[in-house]
């Protein structure tokens, strides 16, 4: 929806950072990750959604170090906040949320090209560390 293009850090380390609206639709399980009673409260019978006159439900949490996959890029170290959802009859919430993170130049480039356009997006937690290794106590 929106894309603001910014520089950061000191002086003379200025990196590339970019800050992305997106707005879509997923289905209703998402509501799961923000609160276990949020669909409940939401949907009627898991697919109608309940309360038509509510603004849409905010969240002013945030996630770091997520991936993110969008127009075949993929970006790690990704803040993902401004979080809100809107129940949305068919099990389906429409969800809208911020992106910041430091691409190239020349990906700044494409994400550019389809501000406003329906595209692909992919967000994911980052994986944790799994060391299997055995402990001494």
């Amino acid at each position: 929806k929106h894309m603001n293009v910014r520089k950061e850090g000191p002086v003379e380390e200025k990196t590339l950072a970019v800050d992305i609206k997106f707005e879509g639709k997923t289905g209703a399980a998402l509501c799961d990750f923000f609160d276990p009673k949020l669909r409940e409260f939401l949907f009627q019978d898991e697919v109608i959604a309940r309360p038509q006159m509510m603004e849409p439900v905010g969240f002013i949490n945030f996630l770091e170090h997520c991936e993110m996959t969008i127009l075949d890029q993929f970006f790690s170290d990704v803040k993902l906040h401004k979080f809100k959802l809107r129940p949305v009859d068919g099990g389906q919430i429409e969800l809208t949320f911020s992106a910041s993170f430091n691409p190239t130049k020349n990906e700044v480039a494409i994400l550019a090209e389809y501000v406003s356009e329906s595209v692909p997006v992919t967000c994911r937690p980052q994986p944790a560390l799994d060391f299997e290794a055995e402990v001494q106590q």
